[in-house]
């Protein structure tokens, strides 16, 4: 879904323009789409409260990556000590954890999960 601010939107909350406009979505919904990068104006991530301007392009894609798609990467991990029920990682400076937006892949999360597949 694809929006255009008019002048009459100017100022308004990104996340009170959304509810209005996409009425069959819950607010909670709209929440993670954004969360997920999935809502963009100018094509930028912007939060929740971000102040629309006149002219603004607003993208919301309909759907988010879902937690179960996440594909394992072999990305190499400094395992200090592992047993059945838990590991202890030493994680390197600046490796972001888990995916979000701007870093859909290359986490520990997605090193984790090709290290340790069960």
């Amino acid at each position: 879904m694809n929006f255009v601010i008019g002048p009459e939107d100017s100022g308004t909350r990104l996340d009170v323009f959304l509810a209005r406009v996409i009425p069959e979505m819950t607010r909670s919904r709209l929440q993670v789409l954004n969360r997920a990068g999935a809502v963009r104006v100018n094509g930028y991530v912007e939060k929740a409260g971000y102040k629309l301007h006149p002219s603004d392009r607003v993208e919301v894609a309909e759907t988010a990556p879902e937690r179960d798609q996440l594909e394992p990467e072999e990305i190499p991990v400094d395992v200090l000590y592992e047993d059945p029920a838990i590991a202890v990682i030493a994680k390197p400076a600046g490796m972001v954890v888990h995916p979000g937006a701007g870093n859909p892949e290359g986490t520990l999360v997605h090193a984790l999960l090709a290290r340790f597949p069960d």
